[in-house]
């Protein structure tokens, strides 16, 4: 059996990189949780990448699982990463780029971008307000409704069955924001960081989008799996200690579905 995952820094790792692939200075390193599963598996590849995005997430797993021709044996996991994050792309370069609130991440192809980084920085500057402004926080849950339809989409039609979905936090599971939706229609009162308005003219369209979800599909999200095992108060990606307990927690869920 081989394992296939994608995802942000919660599963490429945010420091000590080059412990999977001496030749690769940016692979994994080897304490994160798709590493510590390689005894587990005939093969592990992890496509993830730190500061990345969903768009990133769903176009990589297409181009790599498109090619994969025994999709029976292969269990895909994928970790959604923070909403606010898009990308764009560069045809000078002819490289993607993650733009996030503030600054632009280099997409690990990206090479040609190193030489050009004055130019690639100016072009994620003058994204910025479109991010912070333009962006709303319905959008964001309504993009990722289109990305993870679009990528399970694909997964079934391809053959792969053995798929899993978590997140980086609970703000990245579509479950939070629905349950959210549901309870404050019931009240008819809003509640803090809510990201789907009650009286939006789109809650008809996210329940039906939400009918298509197969909920049995999605396990919890690293954050909450590894709570109390962070690297510190000030960085919240798991440290050592919580990526083991997640590769355990996340093999588990495998053998439960087995």
């Amino acid at each position: 059996m081989n394992l296939y995952v994608n995802g942000c820094s919660f599963t490429h790792g945010h420091k000590d990189f080059g412990g999977t692939d001496t030749m690769r200075p940016d692979s994994p390193p080897t304490w994160v949780w798709p590493s510590m599963l390689i005894p587990n598996f005939d093969t592990v590849v992890n496509q993830a990448w730190r500061g990345t995005c969903n768009n990133r997430i769903v176009r990589r797993t297409i181009d790599y699982l498109s090619k994969v021709n025994n999709p029976a044996d292969w269990w895909v996991v994928i970790q959604w990463t923070s909403l606010e994050r898009s990308e764009w792309f560069d045809y000078d370069t002819h490289s993607w780029y993650t733009q996030l609130l503030h600054r632009v991440v280099y997409d690990d192809w990206a090479v040609k971008g190193l030489e050009e980084q004055p130019r690639i920085n100016r072009k994620g500057e003058i994204a910025v307000p479109y991010v912070n402004n333009i962006r709303t926080d319905e959008h964001k849950v309504l993009d990722l409704f289109y990305q993870t339809i679009t990528l399970d989409t694909f997964l079934k039609q391809r053959g792969f069955d053995k798929v899993l979905y978590t997140g980086m936090s609970k703000n990245c599971m579509l479950s939070t924001h629905m349950n959210i939706l549901k309870e404050t229609i019931q009240t008819e009162q809003m509640v803090d960081d809510q990201h789907i308005h009650i009286h939006s003219p789109n809650v008809h369209l996210f329940d039906q989008l939400y009918s298509l979800l197969q909920h049995d599909r999605y396990v919890q999200p690293l954050s909450v799996v590894t709570a109390g095992m962070e690297e510190s108060s000030e960085d919240g990606h798991p440290n050592k200690q919580g990526h083991e307990v997640f590769s355990r927690y996340i093999l588990n869920e495998m053998e439960n579905r087995a």
